[in-house]
């Protein structure tokens, strides 16, 4: 239930200070997929109790190729968003990621503001630098 009162949350962010997504119906799962425009890839927040984190990753469902392109442009990457990245080719699952975490007391919902903030702050930055080179594949 904590994790659908989050993502509620967080859509009513989204639907007043974040027009490049659409909100999502919430569920009560540890996720919420945001689009950037076609199916190669997707953004995903991520909400985890079990290590008090939240994240935020670009998924590349099945794309080993789509991974390796925007690996080698890692640097470029990094400097555009101003941060590091976690890069995860998982050479042993159809599925890669790119993430960004953050450490959070997230069953404390005076937490919410901040984290919700961060979140979409970061999905805005993904949605920035990763949508043009989804389009142009």
């Amino acid at each position: 239930m904590l994790q659908y009162e989050y993502w509620t949350k967080l859509n009513e962010e989204i639907d007043k200070n974040y027009p490049m997504f659409n909100s999502k119906k919430p569920q009560g799962k540890p996720w919420l997929d945001l689009t950037i425009g076609k199916p190669l890839a997707h953004i995903k927040l991520i909400f985890n109790t079990q290590i008090s984190a939240i994240k935020v990753n670009l998924i590349i469902p099945d794309g080993k190729e789509f991974f390796d392109c925007l690996y080698d442009s890692k640097d470029e990457i990094e400097s555009e968003l101003g941060y590091e990245l976690n890069w995860k080719r998982l050479d042993n699952k159809k599925v890669s990621r790119i993430e960004i975490m953050k450490k959070s007391d997230i069953t404390n919902q005076n937490t919410w503001d901040e984290n919700i903030k961060w979140h979409l702050d970061r999905a805005s930055e993904f949605h920035e630098v990763f949508a043009d080179r989804v389009k142009n594949y």
